[in-house]
């Protein structure tokens, strides 16, 4: 889990809820994001939530049917990055691969890194088989 004012972010292996907290405490679901790939631990860091993904069935467009090949361009273990500007419509704005996925993270502060996002992730799956990570894939703009 994961909060920023009164928004809670609740992580899963098959996405994220985010949910509004009211003045007694109650949460109000705001929006679902079905995305899998497990873990799901979350972060957020102004209106950028990150979100851990390790399993082998998690795909770079999130889709729900998986990757059957051992190697393959669709797989997508490693950071996913969403803007959720607009908690009711989030919007998945890039990716960071990593080799062994991201079983969970750590977001951490540096006084010179103003405009930057400093994430340790912690992988606790097997190596990648044939194909090298990737840096950051961005799309539109956060």
């Amino acid at each position: 889990m994961a909060f920023s004012g009164n928004l809670l972010a609740v992580g899963n292996y098959h996405g994220f809820n985010l949910y509004r907290l009211g003045s007694e405490g109650m949460p109000d679901l705001v929006s679902s994001v079905v995305c899998p790939g497990g873990q799901g631990d979350v972060s957020i860091v102004g209106d950028i939530l990150i979100m851990s993904v390790e399993q082998t069935r998690g795909r770079v467009d999130c889709g729900l049917q998986g990757v059957s090949e051992d190697v393959s361009p669709e797989r997508f273990r490693g950071l996913r990055i969403f803007n959720i500007s607009d908690p009711a419509r989030p919007i998945q704005v890039g990716q960071v691969q990593t080799c062994r996925g991201s079983h969970t993270h750590s977001v951490v502060s540096a006084p010179d890194a103003k405009d930057a996002i400093i994430v340790y992730v912690s992988g606790t799956s097997s190596v990648r088989k044939g194909r090298r990570t990737q840096g950051l894939r961005r799309r539109g703009s956060w």
